[in-house]
């Protein structure tokens, strides 16, 4: 079959469980030490995901040291979204896999790690990962499981020209990321700047400005759908969006599709989303220029600026450390099945309202960095459609290099 070869991927790889029982307790994590890969951390693109990764002391990473990995490694989660699995670069070395993981280690002999880890990503190997797993409640993966999976692998050479094409596509995608982690640092820089420090008007906050709610300067969930689509649209869950960063938008056909009951949400240029469940998880977004068609979850609280210029104020105001994790004090005292906020939350917070001078001022600073930062997330959304295009046509070698 084109010089491709069929084998169990317990020819070419080694299974590993992660540590389990007594091994490995809550109170073992540390807020400073090595990072430790749990289920949460395994992105949707083959990424690992570090905001509120746990962390564990150099005697334990020490004890557990047979399940640090290596660059080349691919880790599953054992239960919950088996789907998914994330591939460890030179940055992770020596991390450990966690409690409720699976480690996958190529046998580079055979097949080129990084290769295996786009193979693993393709819709028919998350379909032959579903198929296969157990349970009817949570899914579960296991060793045994992952060991039986049929794995086509071309020569050696062409497994590593196929990985490097889409290397470089997710080399810029990584790049545009790095960009704009700088960018957003320095937007909280500058919003420290004016906002805390008042260091542009003499250290103290000037007399023209005032305390007041945030519900004084915006409005909460403006506009819904009543779930009835005829066209597509674009679809955001909070799943798909971190920290400003989003992992995937769904394209939906109401024609072909099943539509998510939460597809409700209308959403306009400078709208803020902020997830309503856990807020310590950081699932926010600020939208500078989203489609005329997107729609969003009800699990976010869109927020509204009632002026433009309040808006990027506003969203600085809301990613805080302090207002996050106010927050989620609130959402823990709730009697919701998830740790959760309301919309009354977000209005209710006590916030220095300025005067529109000094915030016409700031959203000037502003308005360039957010255009950036999003003109970035854009050309990553176009280039991960175009790996995800290439991916399949490569793997089946419709696409011949």
């Amino acid at each position: 079959m084109n010089g491709r070869k069929i084998y169990k991927l317990s020819d070419i790889a080694d299974v590993q469980t992660g540590p389990f029982g007594s091994q490995l307790h809550q109170r073992d994590y540390v807020d400073v030490g090595t990072p430790c890969i749990m289920p949460c951390n395994i992105g949707a693109n083959l990424d690992v995901k570090t905001d509120n990764i746990a962390h564990l002391k150099d005697a334990d990473i020490l004890r557990l040291n047979k399940y640090c990995v290596k660059v080349g490694d691919i880790i599953y989660s054992r239960r919950g979204d088996i789907e998914k699995c994330a591939y460890i670069n030179q940055l992770q070395e020596g991390w450990l896999c966690g409690t409720g993981c699976l480690r996958i280690r190529p046998n580079t002999a055979m097949c080129f790690p990084k290769y295996l880890a786009y193979l693993l990503s393709t819709k028919e190997s998350k379909k032959w990962i579903v198929a296969n797993a157990v349970g009817t409640t949570m899914l579960n993966l296991n060793s045994s499981i992952l060991n039986t999976m049929p794995i086509s692998l071309p020569p050696l050479a062409e497994q590593k020209r196929i990985a490097d094409i889409l290397s470089a596509i997710d080399d810029k995608i990584e790049l545009n990321r790095r960009i704009n982690a700088n960018l957003e640092q320095q937007a909280q820089a500058l919003y420290k700047s004016w906002f805390v420090d008042f260091e542009p008007f003499g250290g103290k906050m000037p007399e023209d400005w005032r305390v007041g709610t945030l519900g004084e300067i915006c409005i909460t969930n403006k506009r819904s759908y009543s779930g009835k689509f005829y066209n597509s649209f674009e679809y955001l869950d909070t799943g798909s969006v971190t920290s400003n960063k989003i992992d995937t938008i769904q394209l939906l056909n109401p024609t072909i599709d099943k539509i998510p009951s939460r597809a409700r949400r209308a959403v306009t240029e400078g709208d803020i989303l902020y997830s309503s469940v856990r807020p310590n998880q950081k699932h926010y977004m600020f939208l500078y220029n989203p489609s005329s068609n997107m729609v969003v979850s009800t699990g976010f609280i869109v927020i509204t600026a009632n002026w433009s210029g309040y808006r990027y104020y506003i969203y600085q105001y809301l990613i805080q450390d302090i207002v996050i994790q106010h927050l989620q004090s609130i959402a823990e005292q709730s009697v919701s099945t998830y740790p959760s906020i309301n919309a009354s939350d977000i209005t209710n917070l006590e916030i220095n309202i300025p005067s529109n001078k000094a915030i016409e001022k700031y959203a000037n600073v502003m308005n360039p960095i957010m255009k950036q930062i999003t003109n970035n997330q854009s050309e990553n959304l176009r280039l991960a459609q175009l790996r995800d295009t290439l991916l399949p046509k490569l793997m089946s070698g419709e696409i011949k290099i």
